[in-house]
């Protein structure tokens, strides 16, 4: 089987979206919303032990031994941003990894209603954003913080888990904290 980069980089190239690994099967990407196993021999435990080893940063180790899966956020110079989830699956790991789009779609782009641009010109209150998986939840508050941060001067907190969209300051100070590293969890 080829190296998690190769196989990340065959993703980027057919212009997948998620990437799919476990024990005893081939891997397989999602090309618009469908499923194809990647032409390579199947996936070993030894193999797929050796990728959580090296893929999964140290101060999220615990967390995997505990709960039995972790979600973290992995970089690859000349690929970009992945959203890793690696979970235990019949005595042994399984795990997705979800291609993060570069950069910070706006709101025309997402076709989102217009009523969400008057939410991010609200000084003060909540907004729950959900979704099924791949819905475009955590697209859609990128794109609301960045609206913020453009458009005023603000103190712009974030806890995520783990950071997706990497923002930098523009007219507001963004802080982005990950669950595992940052801080221990959404409560403390």
């Amino acid at each position: 089987m080829p190296d998690l980069t190769q196989l990340m980089h065959h993703l980027l190239e057919r212009r997948g979206s998620d990437l799919h690994l476990k024990v005893g099967s081939p891997p397989y990407i999602r090309v618009d919303g469908h499923l194809e196993a990647v032409p390579v021999e199947s996936c070993s435990a030894g193999e797929l032990e050796r990728i959580v080893d090296e893929l999964v940063p140290d101060d999220r180790k615990g967390e995997l031994l505990e709960h039995g899966q972790v979600d973290f956020a992995h970089s690859v110079a000349g690929l970009g941003r992945f959203r890793v989830n690696l979970h235990r699956q019949r005595g042994s790991f399984g795990l997705v990894v979800r291609r993060v789009q570069p950069g910070m779609p706006s709101l025309d782009q997402l076709n989102l209603p217009v009523a969400l641009r008057r939410l991010s010109e609200e000084h003060d209150g909540l907004i729950i954003v959900s979704g099924a998986p791949g819905s475009g939840r955590s697209t859609t508050v990128a794109m609301l913080i960045d609206r913020i941060n453009e458009n005023r001067a603000a103190n712009i907190v974030t806890i995520e888990d783990p950071i997706e969209f990497l923002h930098i300051d523009k007219r507001s100070i963004v802080t982005q904290r990950e669950v595992g590293s940052d801080t221990p969890s959404f409560a403390e």
